[in-house]
């Protein structure tokens, strides 16, 4: 196992104290509470960044923060319960779910936590305990303080149907109860909600998870532009930038979202990264100076290795270490971080860096991380053509899981490596065909009229994607392939070559390969896991587009 040298790559547990701020970049006011959505991608900093948002929260006399929730429900519970649903009232009645768990977080809060209690004025908090009281249907059997997530546990589990939650949730019960809530907080703090961690499951079950997560979203705008009451409700949360690009372009109201000041995005460009790459080296150095190879070097990267430029062999090209580090990942704090704590084991262990085992180091992490993200976009595809089969599967795989956890013939490691065998192997359903499609491409360069004919052929090869109705524009090989970062537009301007991927600008857009580029891309670590002819001359983001 890998040492942290440089922090965790993990953001919910990476000590608070090691975030890095990017002046006009990554750079924001974390004691307002206007922001209610983080925006990024997979290892942008999500976590990490709202997790700074909760601790200035317990800074402020005039709030009260329920415990930082990012322990989502289970999904093959979510799976079974959503199976039922109209894909085209998804997202709309997981609102009501949402909308229901929070007030009934707050409400446990009300009834059974003392600190909460001592902060309220006035005698409304002793009337709606009286009122909840008389009535403890909604309350769901908990009798502690219960965080939002496990509640909605509880509502896919103790709900047969989601019809039955939805007879509940329209009746006088659910909204006597909610109103009961809204009076009590007229008197109380400004009630803080922080939901994390939902999008982990995003790659088993991804269309399903997108719906929960919008509806999430819309939540969250809904108490943001609440009246009365219900302004004492101050909910956030985080999502993933494809989730993100949905809303704006799925949506009849999109545009109030784009450009939205309560939207924080986490816009880790090329150039960001790379001032996040140096800024962590040299927090690395001072840990542990040893590794420190060339003290007279003027970067903390050079410093650390011993040199400051690197010779792509492949392309013939000399370039910056730094730009080399982070081309070769997909430019999120999480990639950089795990990179850089294996650069530092090799130094702390052999005291000493040649450019040959760094570039083993990162092209061997470059296409650990291109063969992970194949298999979501995989899943991501999946989803598209198999919705209402996933949901069954998972239900009758949860069946005989149990059938086989009763005959106890299996070790707990093997019926844990059993258990997520069918899933697994269905969402990788379309790796092979994915990886096929760029082989048969055969090179990191390459022009429009290729790409075109690598799509027809692989429409032409996969009968299940040729006759599928996808759901959302991610259902397309050339945009979950663009919209995860493995395939970009090359543009040429004032004689230079300059790429784009769709991580590289603002969040805002839609997840949609621009058709406009003459020539395309694939990320560098897809040469060595797909076998790649690199092309000779400028390198794979090296340059990007919008760079000055």
């Amino acid at each position: 196992m890998v040492k942290n040298y440089i922090g965790v790559p993990d953001g919910t547990t990476e000590d608070l104290s090691n975030y890095v701020e990017i002046k006009k970049v990554i750079q924001f006011d974390f004691d307002s509470l206007e922001p209610r959505v983080l925006v990024g991608r997979k290892g942008s900093g999500k976590s990490f960044t709202q997790r700074k948002y909760v601790d200035a929260s317990y800074g402020e006399a005039d709030r009260f923060v329920l415990p930082y929730d990012n322990d989502p429900p289970d999904l093959d519970g979510i799976l079974k319960f959503s199976a039922q649903m109209p894909v085209s009232s998804r997202t709309n009645i997981w609102q009501k779910i949402w909308e229901y768990a929070i007030y009934t977080s707050i409400a446990t809060h009300l009834l059974y936590y003392e600190q909460f209690k001592m902060r309220f004025s006035g005698d409304r908090l002793a009337e709606a305990i009286r009122y909840i009281e008389q009535d403890r249907r909604p309350l769901l059997g908990f009798t502690t303080p219960t965080n939002v997530y496990t509640v909605v546990q509880a509502i896919i589990s103790d709900f047969e149907e989601y019809t039955e939650f939805l007879d509940f949730y329209r009746s006088p019960d659910r909204s006597n109860f909610t109103n009961t809530v809204d009076r009590a907080l007229r008197d109380s703090p400004i009630v803080c909600v922080y939901l994390d961690a939902l999008d982990e499951e995003l790659r088993r079950a991804p269309s399903l998870i997108v719906d929960i997560t919008k509806a999430l979203f819309y939540v969250c705008f809904k108490f943001a532009r609440a009246s009365g009451n219900k302004k004492k409700i101050h909910v956030m949360t985080t999502i993933r930038d494809i989730v993100y690009s949905t809303i704006i372009y799925a949506s009849e109201h999109g545009d109030r979202y784009k450009d939205n000041p309560q939207v924080v995005e986490l816009p880790w460009t090329p150039v960001a990264t790379e001032k996040f790459t140096q800024k962590k080296a040299e927090a690395g150095l001072r840990e542990y100076p040893s590794c420190r190879l060339a003290p007279q070097s003027k970067t903390p990267l050079g410093q650390l290795l011993g040199f400051e430029k690197i010779e792509n062999i492949e392309k013939d090209f000399v370039e910056d270490i730094d730009r080399y580090m982070v081309r070769h990942t997909n430019c999120s704090p999480r990639t950089i971080v795990a990179m850089g704590n294996k650069i530092f084991e090799s130094i702390d262990a052999e005291q000493t860096m040649d450019a040959d085992l760094f570039r083993d180091i990162v092209n061997q992490y470059s296409k650990e991380l291109a063969n992970r993200v194949i298999k979501i976009a995989s899943a991501y595809l999946v989803s598209c053509i198999y919705d209402d089969e996933i949901a069954l599967l998972v239900e009758n795989e949860a069946n005989f899981r149990e059938y086989v956890r009763s005959k106890n013939i299996l070790s707990p490691e093997a019926f844990e490596q059993f258990s997520g065998a069918p899933m697994q192997s269905l969402t990788d359903g379309f790796v092979r065909p994915i990886v096929g499609f760029i082989q048969g491409i055969g090179t990191d360069e390459f022009s429009a009229a290729e790409l075109s004919a690598a799509i027809d052929k692989f429409e032409g090869q996969n009968n299940d994607y040729r006759e599928m109705n996808p759901q959302h524009v991610l259902g397309k090989i050339e945009n979950v392939l663009w919209a995860q970062g493995l395939l970009g537009a090359r543009y040429e301007r004032r004689g230079e070559v300059r790429d784009e991927f769709f991580f590289f600008g603002r969040l805002n857009r839609e997840a949609v390969l621009p058709r406009d580029p003459e020539m395309y891309v694939f990320c560098p670590g897809l040469v060595d896991a797909c076998g790649l002819t690199p092309s000779k001359g400028v390198p794979v983001g090296y340059r990007f587009h919008g760079e000055s």
